[in-house]
C-alpha cells in the first residue's frame, strides 16, 4: 500500500485489505488495531508510520471512525505532530497524513462543529506553500473542510492568509 510504485498494485492491495476488514468484521479486528496502534506510535521508523496511515485510512473507509476511540486519538495526535513539524523534507509522510486528515474530515458527520482546532489548521495553512506540489494539493483540499466552517472562524487574518497562500500557490512551480 505504501511502497509499491504501481498505482494499480496499491489500489488492488487496498481492496484486498478492505476485503480482509469486511470478512473479519468489527468483532475480530483487535489484533489489526493493535498493529495499527504500534505503527502509529513509531518515532524512529518513519516507513512503518507511512504504511500505517494508509491502512488506517482503509480502516476508516471500511469500519468508520469512533469504533476504536484510542486508535482514533493516537492517529489524530500523530497527524497533528507530522503536519505541525512538517517533517523536515519528508513530503511523502506529510502527504499521507494530509490525505488521512481529509478522510477523517470527510467522514465527520458534524461539518459545522464549533471545535476548530486552530493548531492543526494553522499548520495545514502553512503547507499551502510547501515546496512539493502534491503536499500543496492535499493542503488545499484539506482547506475546503475549514472553509465549510467559515462562520466559526473568528480570525480574519487567518482567512486573508488562506486566500493569499492559495493564490500564491497557483504561481508555484510544479
Amino acid at each position: 500500500v505504501c511502497t509499491d510504485e504501481s498505482s494499480k498494485c496499491r489500489a488492488m492491495a487496498s481492496e484486498l485489505i478492505k476485503d480482509i476488514f469486511n470478512k473479519l468484521g468489527r468483532d475480530k479486528l483487535a489484533t489489526i488495531e493493535d498493529y495499527m496502534t504500534a505503527w502509529m506510535s513509531q518515532t524512529d521508523n518513519k516507513l512503518l508510520l507511512r504504511c500505517g496511515l494508509p491502512v488506517y485510512k482503509i480502516y476508516l473507509e471500511t469500519i468508520g471512525r469512533g469504533f476504536n476511540k484510542r486508535l482514533d486519538e493516537i492517529v489524530m495526535r500523530k497527524i497533528r505532530e507530522i503536519i505541525k513539524s512538517q517533517e523536515d523534507g519528508n513530503w511523502e509522510l506529510i502527504f499521507v497524513s494530509l490525505n488521512v486528515f481529509i478522510s477523517i474530515k470527510e467522514g465527520d458527520d458534524n461539518d459545522n462543529d464549533n471545535d476548530i482546532d486552530n493548531e492543526i489548521w494553522n499548520s495545514v495553512i502553512s503547507l499551502l506553500l510547501y515546496p512539493h506540489s502534491w503536499v500543496r494539493l492535499a493542503a488545499s483540499q484539506a482547506i475546503e473542510y475549514l472553509l465549510k466552517q467559515i462562520e466559526n472562524i473568528k480570525d480574519e487574518y487567518q482567512l486573508q492568509t488562506i486566500g493569499y497562500r492559495l493564490i500564491r500557490s497557483l504561481g508555484a512551480p510544479s
